[in-house]
């Protein structure tokens, strides 16, 4: 078996250590003649990192290689560097020492020789993905012959180099041409073996057959091409260890434990070095400021906003206005840091926007003695990017917003400040839109969102006439639909009054219309053990066997006896494999915490494997519950490539998962657990171990994550004690008997995300106002043991206030 690549992550906050704790460790290292390899997103933070390094321990040896000049912002890394470090690695000094590396540069030298003695530390997530859109005419050519396609699928096709000499010569571009350059990055990525590149296949297909001459219009002109990177850029090292923020959000984190076992890649936590934070503390003293409703974006950044005779100015030239004022009236004339794109220029704040921002921030520190920023980078994938790594990378646009954008934006932030926890200043952010505020409340707890003032910028944007929209966007309406449904089905299952020992109904035959037995017991232990009982047993033939069904029916409901209609709740969730290309094995793994008992069916042998699946659940379910949790299955499956019959009979050769799409809904039965056809052929395994029952709860609530609709309006704390603000003594007995129970099972594995859920509702119910419940849930998440439930716990907060906010306006 080959060995896994084993990739150690660090994951703490900005201003946590990291880097300094990484230094300590790799000065260890050195001086017991260790080789340590540091890579890091900039030439600034090499810088920086170096002069730690030598204050450490001014004798160990420290050799930093990047380039000296910069174009537009930028550290380009030139072919005399990645020499160097190629030369270095092939002949390296004797004894312990350690190299700084920026990230372009270990990518570009790609295969490090005699790696197996140095140990890597890469500063920060890999960025694994590019996109290009080229669009050619009479150059199709020279772009068409730089590779082969071995297809993919219908939509995207897989290619690779060709003519690997006219590639490298483009790739290095020695004489500096303007023309290939257009080509150079597109080149590299090609030649990287880490790399895999797909372009769109009905574009290939066009320029394939003619050229892309075609229709005469730009879209005809367009070739796409994506890429996605491989963990084999990590192979070889003795160990790597990969620092940052937020890694489990990232893209790189996302992609490569989605395809694990196909890769070859674990990931594991570090032990060996200790930053000192594992989180913020100091969130109670940042007020984050929002601009506007809408999603941010270089389309809505450039729309006009205002004009002033024949001047227009855009929404970004109003917000420069804006900051700039806000900061002058409302902190005193005080000075910020400010982060954007390449393209905006230094003028935007006019005299007050002297402290820019590098667009690569990471660990910098040089600006933590201000405590004022503002964010108005525009860090969107394209339509075209965004779909290719929803349906490629299975990454959903919100997943990819989250570790692009909104990770860039907390990025910036930590560079003030917040990042030191002894520094007790008052603290404002400027982000530009509201999702993203939230977002950030989140990471802060504690801190404060508002809005900013006078800062109506949709209102001037593209105003219509008429009756007024309900929702702003198309995007608002499904995010509202989506709160909706998780309240319903939530409050469904609250509302549900079930015998929670009900765990199946028993027919006797597959027409059967009434249950002949109603099975009730204590626990999922005592269900399971039954079914493995039922399984000890033979019987002569499939028909023979009696059926099991996890929904309990009313009779007496409609026109049927045992249809969907009839279904009052279940319990647990079924899923009947009839053989296809996944393997119970691969089932397992894309549920890794999640207990499920996994047995053969009658009819099932070695080499066409037919096996059924249980899946229990702490608590009974609704039939619109129980779909929504089958949906997110279908989803999931869909997500690793592997499809049921609908999509396979338009996509025959896609990857089948072999489940019956027939037994998805909640009135399906199901043949009792027996021994197969031939007994040698069968199995029952209760996997049980690191794994918990599935929470209905849980569930429901991850699902159905949304954007916020609208900003939570709240009282002023000055107005706590006011009339009509306090509590009935019956009021105050519902609060602390609400406290007292989530006491009880915050700390209790499994419960704590349906306990904290009660506890939000309970307070709603006994009359707390939304500010105090936040402030209230805030505080009993600080108090739960373990920081992985805390943190779940503290990022449950936003959701939930939204559903008590819909709540209330009902």
């Amino acid at each position: 078996m080959i060995t896994p690549t084993i990739i150690q992550l660090l994951s703490a906050p900005v201003g946590g250590g990291k880097t300094y704790a990484a230094c300590e460790y790799a000065v260890k290292m050195a001086k017991a003649g260790q080789k340590i390899l540091i890579a890091q997103p900039s030439r600034d933070l090499i810088k920086q990192t170096f002069r730690q390094l030598k204050t450490l321990n001014s004798s160990v040896i420290v050799t930093p290689f990047y380039s000296k000049q910069m174009v537009e912002g930028v550290t380009p890394i030139s072919e005399k560097i990645v020499k160097k470090i190629i030369d270095h690695f092939a002949n390296p000094a004797l004894g312990g020492e350690i190299l700084l590396i920026t990230h372009e540069a270990f990518s570009r030298v790609g295969f490090f020789q005699n790696s197996s003695n140095w140990h890597l530390i890469y500063d920060e997530a890999p960025q694994i993905t590019y996109h290009r859109e080229f669009k050619l005419g009479e150059t199709s050519s020279l772009v068409l012959n730089l590779f082969d396609d071995s297809g993919f699928g219908n939509s995207y096709s897989v290619i690779h180099p060709r003519n690997h000499g006219t590639l490298d010569a483009i790739a290095r571009n020695i004489t500096q041409d303007e023309v290939l350059a257009l080509f150079q990055q597109f080149a590299w990525k090609l030649l990287d073996s880490n790399h895999t590149i797909w372009c769109l296949t009905e574009q290939l297909e066009r320029f394939r057959t003619n050229g892309g001459s075609g229709e005469k219009s730009i879209e005809h002109s367009k070739l796409s091409v994506f890429s996605l990177l491989q963990p084999t850029i990590f192979q070889g090292f003795s160990e790597v260890i990969v620092m940052g923020a937020h890694l489990h959000e990232s893209l790189f984190y996302r992609y490569w434990t989605q395809h694990a076992d196909e890769f070859n890649v674990k990931f594991v936590d570090c032990k060996k070095i200790k930053p000192r934070l594992s989180g913020h503390t100091n969130g109670w003293l940042l007020k984050i400021y929002f601009a506007s409703e809408a999603d941010w974006s270089k389309t809505f950044r450039d729309k006009i906003a205002a004009s002033v005779g024949e001047n227009r100015f855009s929404v970004l030239d109003v917000m420069g206005q804006l900051v700039s004022d806000f900061y002058r009236k409302n902190e005193g004339k005080t000075e910020f840091v400010w982060m954007a794109n390449l393209d905006v220029p230094m003028s935007i704040f006019h005299d007050d926007g002297k402290n820019r921002l590098p667009n690569s921030p990471h660990g910098l520190n040089n600006f933590d003695h201000m405590n004022h920023a503002v964010i108005l980078s525009a860090l969107n994938f394209t339509p075209a990017h965004g779909k290719f790594m929803e349906l490629i990378a299975g990454i959903l646009p919100h997943e990819v917003k989250t570790a692009v954008y909104r990770e860039a934006v907390y990025q910036a932030c930590g560079r003030i400040s917040l990042r030191n926890p002894a520094n007790t200043d008052p603290k404002t952010v400027i982000v530009m839109d509201e999702s993203t505020a939230l977002w950030l409340e989140n990471v802060f707890p504690g801190s404060s969102v508002h809005r900013l003032p006078e800062s109506e910028i949709e209102c001037l944007v593209g105003k219509s006439v008429g009756q007024p929209r309900k929702h702003a966007s198309n995007a608002a309406r499904k995010a509202a639909e989506k709160i909706e449904k998780k309240s319903r089905l939530l409050d469904g299952m609250n509302n549900l009054k079930a015998d929670q020992n009900f765990w199946g109904s028993i027919f006797p035959k597959l027409k059967a219309r009434i249950a002949s037995t109603i099975i009730n017991v204590q626990s999922a232990d005592d269900f399971i053990e039954l079914l493995a009982e039922l399984h000890k047993r033979t019987v002569e033939k499939k028909d023979a066997n009696y059926l099991i069904s996890p929904a309990f029916f009313d009779p007496d409901i409609g026109d049927k006896s045992r249809g969907l209609e009839n279904v009052v709740l279940l319990r647990g969730i079924w899923l009947d494999n009839d053989g296809g290309d996944l393997t119970p094995a691969r089932f397992l793994k894309m549920y890794p915490r999640t207990r499920m008992v996994i047995f053969n069916s009658y009819s099932s042998t070695k080499k066409n494997l037919r096996w059924r699946v249980f899946i229990p659940t702490t608590v009974a379910l609704t039939a619109e519950a129980h779909r929504e949790i089958i949906d997110q299955i279908k989803q999931k499956l869909a997500n690793t490539k592997f499809y049921g019959q609908p999509y396979l009979k338009k996509n025959p050769n896609a990857q089948k998962h072999g489940f019956d799409d027939s037994k998805f809904n909640s009135a399906a039965l199901f043949y009792a657990p027996c021994q197969a056809n031939h007994p040698d052929d069968s199995f029952f395994e209760d996997y049980l171990d690191g794994r918990t029952i599935l929470d209905p709860y849980e569930w429901i609530g991850r699902s159905m994550v949304a954007p916020k609709p609208a900003i939570i309006q709240t009282r002023n704390p000055d107005d706590y004690g006011q009339p009509g603000w306090s509590l009935s003594t019956q009021q105050q007995d519902k609060v602390q008997n609400a406290l007292s129970v989530w006491k009880i099972s915050k700390n209790t594995v499994g419960k704590g995300n349906r306990a904290f859920f009660i506890l939000a509702i309970s307070l709603f119910y006994a009359g707390l106002h939304l500010a105090e419940i936040q402030s209230t849930l805030q505080s009993e998440a600080a108090t739960v043991i373990t920081a992985k439930s805390r943190a779940s716990r503290l990022q449950e907060i936003p959701d939930l206030m939204v559903e008590l906010f819909n709540k209330r306006r009902k």
